[in-house]
Order: C-alpha cells, then sequence, then structure tokens
C-alpha cells in the first residue's frame, strides 16, 4: 500500500511538471471558462446557405452550470429555416478510486460526504477500492427563436446511478423570457462559485440540490446585477417520532438572490435568502402544525488575476438541512422538541467552503477547497450520535489533454464529529478519465 501512495504522488508531481506551459493562451483565460474543458462542436446537418453564427450561437450561449455538468454540445442539428437547432453531447467518465483509513460509508459510488462517515469506526472496514462510469451524462438541448417567446430553450441531461446503473434524471427544463421551468439547480446554488472537483457530492457544506421550480431571473445596470427569485419543490426531510408524522407539503420554498459583478464578469458577489413552511401532523393533538425555516447565504468568486481566482460561500439557518450537502443526509430539517411533546424543531445550522484556483496553462489547473458543515443541538435534543459537524478538505489537479480528453488526480480527507466527542475520518484518492462528446 506505501508503494502505491508513493507511486501516485511521484505521478502527481510528473502531471504537473511535465504539461506544457503556454503563458499567452493564459492571458485568454477568464472567469467563463476558469475550469471548463474546451470542446468542439460538429455540424452533421448543415443547409446549403447556413448562417452559421446565428441559430447555433444560441444554443453556445454561456450558462451557469455546476462542475460536473456536460457543457456545449459537440453535434448540432439545424433545421432549414435557421430558427431551430439540437445539440446532442456528453461525456462518459470513469472514477478509480482509492479509500484509507476510514471510509465513507455509501451505496453511491463517489459521492465523498462526511456525514455518512462511521462513529465509532469499529469493525468498519479501514479501505475500500472503488471503480465506476456511473456518473457519465447524456443530455439534448434544443433551442429556437420565436416572435412571441424570443430565444427559447429546451434541456435535458442523465447520468447512470439509477438501481443498476439505469439512466437517472438529472436535469429537464425550459427557459425563455428569463424564466425557468422544470428540475434544475436550486436557485440557492451559485455554481459560479463552486470548485472543480472529481468527487461527484461536492464540498459538505455546499448547498444546492436538483430541484422542481419556477423561477425568474434578469441582468440589469449592463449586467452589472442581477436578482432571481424563485419558487421550488418542498422537500422535508425530518426525523418523526411516535407523536408526529410527515405529510404532504402545501406551500413552496421561496429563494432569491442579488448578485453584483465587477472586472467584465470574471468576479462576483450574491447574496441569498430562503424561506420555507414546513408542515407536519401532531397525533397527540390530532392537527397540522406549521414550523418556520429560513436562510441566509453570501458567495461568490473573485478573480485576482487570469492565472488565481479564490471563491467562497457561507449560509446560516433553520430547517434548510435538504438544501446542504452534508446534513441532506440526516433527516434534520425538522426534528423532535423534548420540551413539547408532539412539536417539532428546526434546528441552527451552518455551511460554508472556501478555496483557490491556480491556472498553470489554459490546459492545466489545480485547487484546494477547505469545506465544513454544523448542526447545532436545541431544547434538549440530543440522541446518541446527534451529528456535530463534518470537515472536507480537497485539493486535485486537471489536464485538458486536448479539446475533449480530461485527466484529474484529487485527494480527498474528511471527518465527522458527534455530540459528546466521538469522531471518525476517512481519505480518498481519486484518479479521473473522462471524454467529452
Amino acid at each position: 500500500m506505501r508503494k502505491f501512495y508513493v507511486f501516485l504522488v511521484v505521478f502527481f508531481i510528473a502531471f504537473v511538471v511535465v504539461s506544457p506551459f503556454d503563458s499567452a493562451a493564459q492571458q485568454r483565460a477568464g472567469h467563463k471558462t476558469r475550469h471548463v474543458p474546451r470542446q468542439t462542436e460538429i455540424l452533421f446537418f448543415v443547409p446549403e446557405d447556413i448562417v452559421y453564427n446565428d441559430i447555433a450561437d444560441v444554443l453556445k450561449r454561456p450558462e451557469e452550470k455546476h462542475f460536473q455538468d456536460a457543457r456545449a454540445p459537440r453535434f448540432l442539428l439545424i433545421d432549414q429555416k435557421e430558427k431551430f437547432a439540437l445539440g446532442i453531447g456528453g461525456f462518459v467518465r470513469l472514477v478509480n478510486g482509492m479509500e484509507f483509513k476510514g471510509i465513507i460509508d455509501t451505496e453511491t459510488d463517489e459521492g465523498f460526504q462526511p456525514a455518512l462517515i462511521p462513529v465509532p469506526n469499529g469493525d468498519n472496514p479501514r479501505s475500500q477500492y472503488r471503480l465506476s462510469a456511473s456518473t457519465s451524462q447524456f443530455f439534448v438541448k434544443m433551442v429556437g427563436r420565436t416572435k412571441r417567446l424570443g430565444d427559447f430553450s429546451v434541456y435535458l441531461s442523465t447520468n447512470f446511478e439509477g438501481t443498476n446503473y439505469t439512466p437517472q434524471l438529472r436535469q429537464a427544463y425550459i427557459q425563455f423570457c428569463g424564466f425557468t421551468f422544470g428540475q434544475a439547480w436550486s436557485t440557492i446554488a451559485d455554481l459560479s462559485s463552486l470548485p472543480p472537483t472529481i468527487d461527484y457530492a461536492s464540498p459538505n457544506g455546499f448547498a444546492g440540490i436538483l430541484n422542481p421550480m419556477i423561477r425568474y431571473s434578469r441582468s440589469f445596470l449592463k449586467e452589472r446585477m442581477k436578482f432571481a427569485i424563485a419558487t421550488e419543490f418542498p422537500s422535508l426531510n425530518g426525523t418523526f417520532n411516535a407523536q408526529t408524522r410527515h405529510i404532504a407539503q402545501s406551500v413552496p420554498d421561496i429563494i432569491g438572490y442579488l448578485q453584483f459583478n465587477w472586472g467584465k464578469g470574471t468576479s462576483h458577489v450574491r447574496v441569498t435568502g430562503i424561506l420555507r413552511n414546513l408542515a407536519y401532523r401532531n397525533l397527540d393533538k390530532e392537527k397540522s402544525e406549521m414550523s418556520q425555516g429560513w436562510g441566509a447565504q453570501v458567495s461568490g468568486l473573485w478573480t485576482v488575476h487570469h492565472k488565481l481566482s479564490f471563491y467562497y460561500q457561507f449560509i446560516y439557518g433553520k430547517g434548510i438541512a435538504t438544501y446542504l450537502n452534508d446534513l441532506s443526509n440526516l433527516n434534520s430539517d425538522l426534528v423532535p422538541n423534548p420540551e413539547k411533546p408532539g412539536y417539532l424543531q428546526a434546528l441552527p445550522m451552518w455551511g460554508g467552503y472556501a478555496g483557490v484556483q491556480y491556472n498553470f496553462t489554459k490546459d492545466v489547473f489545480a485547487s484546494v477547497t477547505y469545506s465544513q458543515s454544523r448542526m447545532y443541538s436545541d431544547r434538549g435534543y440530543a440522541p446518541s450520535g446527534l451529528y456535530k459537524y463534518g470537515q472536507y478538505l480537497v485539493t486535485n489537479v486537471f489536464w485538458n489533454v486536448t479539446e475533449n480528453c480530461q485527466l484529474a488526480m484529487e485527494y480527498l480527507h474528511g471527518r465527522k464529529v458527534v455530540h459528546g466527542g466521538e469522531s471518525g475520518k476517512a481519505n480518498r484518492i481519486n484518479l479521473m478519465v473522462q471524454y467529452n462528446f
């Protein structure tokens, strides 16, 4: 095992040293391509008189995306009237992982989430090997131009993390006139400030889920400002007892943000708020009760230089565990209130991360990120093994070997501490090969 680690360290050093350095190309890099592999397009149906930079460019317009999302489609179908275009793309992704000195106890292949570290470690395995292509993605995107709706787009993407590696819906939405209808990344997620990771789960303090929604967003003041407001599906993941039970939610979650951009869009700061009305059944009184959830978040990206950028996010609130990466595993939106039998309470919690990315060349970049999430006890609620906080550290390097092929290596460290002082930890090394099509 020690020889294996030595080999990985040597590989990591060689990986950076032998990579070509292109300072002129670096000067062309910016926030909009901060950690996105280059990718070309191939038209496999082209009308004789097509204006390529018209409808096809509508399809390629930059969008805020999660680092794990597929980028611009490579293959395009364009209709004879040049008003509609259909893009097909995705990537094949193989991740080779080795966990040691503690493991993540989960059935998923790649998510590194400290909340799932066994505490105490006890008889649990101290190491395990992972190899999976289940997070490969396939997507289709159609764009069009109409007189009534203007430019619009329809997007559908899947991965293969369903049962027995069956396709699983990831995103499915329609966009026009500033509106988004469908399932997409929650409005609470500041995707431009998200660090690059091989880890499919992303930092444990990240706030963001894929959620059905109706959202309106708009830029103003020459795109220096942007705002969004959304109603989203109110998923409730709570801990219930003999006096309470789950019921269907009747009020959507309300999420909105205001963002300020500078540096020609290479840097920004965003303030986000969320309000939740969480309903449950009080069986003692045989009536439905409502508990208030809320959260406030600040996030952003600061591009100091074309080579160097910093990113961050911090959120605090109550009853928002569904939206927090680590805490969403713990059924902790609402928990029993020991002082009032039959009632539930929303515990205080927070999550956040901060990191830095350095671009060695236009094709090679590295990053380091630290993240933490924390949940507090309240009113005497302290069951055995209650999660107190989790820590997440990731460092990685990515190499865009070609416009469509990317290699990467990553080290992850996680630690989970429960109320009472017990803790567990885990480590993982990931190697990735990805080819975009």
